[in-house]
């Protein structure tokens, strides 16, 4: 059985003309096998413009030297594409930018709030403030859907 990683993208091609956007991430990510060490020291990929593949550098020795690569560049991603997207290659300064090749940070898990031992037991000292009042409500309920096993709106499990 194939993969669904490997058979969507045969299917996009086939049916839709459609798959290289996710190709086009593949590249990105391989970025320093596809071009080889030396150019991927030159620039990272910051993504493409029409037929345009844009390369960040870090200064303009390094968009010179890229200049000299970029046949070599065009070959290495054409033959990775299997076909030519790109006519030209286009040098960049970074500045504050990333690749698109950089690494994504990953959102941390928040805990779930843990539950107060005497929940509710205020219930009737907020007759004087119906807002106060009805935001604990809302509190105690929360913890009495969580300890039920029941989603609430809030949950992350929705997100």
């Amino acid at each position: 059985m194939d993969r669904i990683g490997r058979t969507l993208p045969r299917f996009l091609r086939a049916s839709l003309g459609a798959d290289l956007p996710f190709r086009l991430v593949l590249l990105w990510r391989h970025w320093d096998e596809i071009v080889g060490e030396e150019v991927a020291s030159l620039g990272r990929p910051l993504g493409r413009r029409k037929t345009t593949l844009r390369i960040g550098v870090e200064d303009v020795m390094a968009m010179q030297e890229l200049t000299f690569h970029a046949p070599d560049i065009l070959d290495a991603v054409h033959g990775f594409l299997e076909e030519p997207v790109f006519d030209t290659v286009q040098g960049e300064l970074l500045g504050d930018r990333h690749g698109v090749d950089a690494e994504r940070l990953t959102i941390p898990v928040r805990e779930k709030p843990v539950k107060p031992a005497r929940i509710g037991s205020l219930s009737g000292k907020f007759v004087d403030n119906p807002t106060i009042a009805e935001a604990y409500r809302k509190y105690v309920e929360f913890f009495k859907e969580q300890e039920s096993g029941k989603q609430n709106r809030n949950s992350e499990e929705d997100t």
